[in-house]
């Protein structure tokens, strides 16, 4: 039996978090029940991720100045390393500007307007999509897209997925040919806005000291596809159901690391210490509890800070 007083029960289901109750119910409880994140680590990436999402609509209108000013927005005074600072954002931003300006014959799509976001949605740029779909559960399955576009040639509808990465290659590309991410906006897309989406063309930002590039790349979701991403979504809730109401989260020891589940070493979870031993409140010095903020309110309603918001 577990401690459940402190878990955050879910309100709607995104794809982040039910994926990583795909991978382990444990691993689920602790990140997304709990809200337990590694003390001390350092979130250098993910800010540089999130800052360069806020500042790439700029270039789509040639601001590469607002650009920056938008980037500086987030990333603030950070020092970073000699991957991620301001100079080498410049350089992104400024590489991904010379092929995507309004337009501009050589970008493969041309931004839309958005869809209508929910009531009371804290957009992070204007370019983004925000959904709640209702799938037949007791929450809706939600998140948000980074853009939509109409393909420069099919003029077929899509959606903008921008993936930061520092390494930028067919290896990396092939990781979101199945993908519950890209299937999960198409289906938000196509129900926030009642037309056909095509699928998701992903924008990857190579992130290194010695270049800048970006990589375009169409990826397809079809009927079938959104199916069985329903499909996925309904069993996962009626396991998470049953957790919640045993107070028991299993661990999947065969996902602890890349090695056990793919046969190749790699990143271990980070909650592996806590695994490890029975007693693992007594390890709980190691971690702190990440406020998780609202992406939008309920109903109207101001969610507090602390409550199961995230998306």
């Amino acid at each position: 039996m577990l401690e459940m007083s402190e878990y955050r029960k879910r309100w709607g289901l995104s794809v982040s978090s039910m994926s990583n109750f795909a991978r382990c119910p444990r691993l689920f409880y602790y990140k997304n029940g709990l809200g337990l994140e590694r003390d001390g680590r350092s979130d250098d990436a993910l800010k540089f991720g999130e800052a360069l999402h806020f500042a790439l609509p700029w270039t789509y209108e040639g601001d590469l100045g607002q650009a920056i000013k938008a980037f500086d927005e987030i990333w603030q005074d950070r020092e970073g390393d000699k991957k991620r600072n301001q100079t080498i954002a410049r350089s992104m931003l400024l590489n991904f500007m010379s092929s995507h300006q309004k337009d501009s014959s050589t970008s493969l799509y041309d931004l839309t307007p958005p869809p209508e976001s929910p009531e009371g949605v804290q957009k992070l740029s204007k370019n983004e999509v925000w959904f709640a779909v209702d799938i037949g559960l007791p929450v809706p399955v939600v998140g948000r897209v980074d853009a939509c576009g109409t393909h420069r040639d099919t003029k077929e509808w899509w959606g903008i997925e921008y993936k930061t990465s520092a390494r930028m290659s067919t290896w990396f590309l092939q990781n979101f040919e199945l993908s519950p991410q890209l299937s999960t906006y198409v289906l938000g897309l196509q129900e926030s806005s009642g037309k056909k989406c095509r699928g998701v063309i992903l924008e990857g930002l190579l992130v290194a000291a010695s270049r800048a590039a970006t990589f375009v790349q169409p990826f397809y979701v079809s009927d079938y596809d959104l199916e069985e991403l329903v499909t996925w979504y309904r069993g996962l809730w009626k396991m998470l159901e049953r957790c919640e109401e045993e107070n028991d989260f299993p661990k999947n020891f065969a996902c602890c690391s890349p090695y056990t589940a793919f046969g190749s070493p790699g990143y271990v979870c980070e909650f592996a210490p806590l695994c490890q031993t029975e007693k693992w409140e007594e390890l709980l010095s190691m971690f702190v509890v990440k406020p998780e903020n609202p992406c939008w309110t309920r109903r109207g309603e101001e969610k507090d800070a602390n409550s199961n918001a995230k998306c």
